[in-house]
């Protein structure tokens, strides 16, 4: 019987642990956990059954479990304008109006899908594929009025906190990072998972925000004037409410929108506009979550420099009264010997 490779033997080992991480078997331990990371990576000890491994890896395993899995999801209702209804009537292999608005689209079940034809007077047995055109317009509109459960985002796949974390680290090494991913929205009928990362400092950096923006991960370059992430970070945050100086601390935001359809303004696509109430307040939801990770370590960090301070204070009047009490001690001993002269 040949004798398994090194290399095999290793691969082999890597995929029994990222199995263990997506079982839950896997506990990692880092020292000084917590959503704000200094300039240095923390070092990470992975313990499991008492053995170790190497950090290479650790690295890839974490990079592995935090890959999210997507599901294909149907259409959500809220999501059909006329001429897409069309081609999903047309494309359509149930018999009846019915089970296509029960089967073909998410968040439709028989019940309500029997109501929304009552409602609109529809007949049920009708086969989708024999709509005539009036008959689509009035369901679209129907659908477009109603009202239904928020579609399930299991279908996106953003970027996750850690990636996020580890690229900021590593393009602007800042002193203070801070990441948030905010619970999935809807939008004119699709999921939106948006996430914002905020960092401080840095030696390439340049006083004030700057603003980084992605859609479905792909950079936004041109047109960021108008952009959602832009107005929000200069003009709805309120800095000074997180010990953040606006104009003189080096600050970094990060939006990433990971979403189904990116509503995007203008032809070019290059920008997602400040109109929209459910964008503007997810991507505000987020980044004050990272200024509160950030306000917290900032208070730490200047109290312990006042304590610094005082201690030095203290330390200089302790030695400026010992001087004294010794000079004092001197003079006396000295016009003490010269009183008994």
């Amino acid at each position: 019987m040949r004798a398994r490779s090194h290399s095999s033997t290793r691969g082999d080992r890597t995929r029994c642990l990222a199995r263990q991480v997506n079982s839950h078997t896997l506990r990692i331990f880092s020292h000084g956990n917590s959503p704000i990371l200094p300039r240095s990576p923390t070092p990470f000890l992975l313990c499991l059954a008492g053995s170790y491994v190497s950090p290479g890896v650790l690295l890839l395993i974490l990079l592995l479990n935090s890959i999210r899995q997507t599901e294909t999801i149907k259409h959500h209702p809220a999501a059909l304008n006329v001429e897409l209804l069309g081609v999903l009537l047309r494309q359509s292999k149930e018999k009846t109006l019915l089970k296509f608005l029960s089967k073909d689209l998410s968040c439709v079940n028989a019940p309500l899908a029997a109501r929304l034809l009552a409602e609109a007077r529809l007949p049920q047995e009708t086969a989708p594929a024999d709509m005539p055109d009036k008959m689509v317009v009035a369901l679209a509109q129907l659908l477009s009025e109603a009202h239904f459960p928020a579609p399930p985002s299991s279908c996106l796949s953003p970027v996750g906190e850690y990636n996020m974390r580890l690229g900021i680290l590593k393009e602007l090494r800042p002193e203070l990072v801070a990441t948030y991913q905010d619970t999935a929205c809807t939008v004119e009928g699709h999921p939106m998972i948006v996430e914002a990362g905020v960092c401080l400092g840095g030696p390439d950096a340049k006083p004030g925000i700057s603003v980084y923006r992605f859609a479905n991960r792909i950079p936004l370059l041109f047109e960021g004037g108008g952009d959602v992430a832009t107005q929000v970070s200069k003009r709805r945050i309120n800095w000074g409410a997180y010990k953040i100086r606006q104009n003189q601390d080096k600050i970094g935001v990060f939006i990433s929108v990971v979403s189904t359809k990116v509503p995007f303004k203008g032809t070019g696509k290059e920008y997602i506009g400040d109109d929209i109430p459910e964008v503007h307040a997810a991507v505000k939801r987020a980044m004050e979550r990272c200024c509160l990770q950030l306000k917290v370590k900032l208070v730490k960090q200047r109290a312990m420099a006042d304590e610094r301070e005082r201690k030095k204070n203290m330390t200089k009047c302790e030695t400026r009264a010992r001087a004294h009490t010794h000079t004092d001690t001197r003079a006396r001993t000295h016009t003490d010997m010269h009183m008994h002269t």
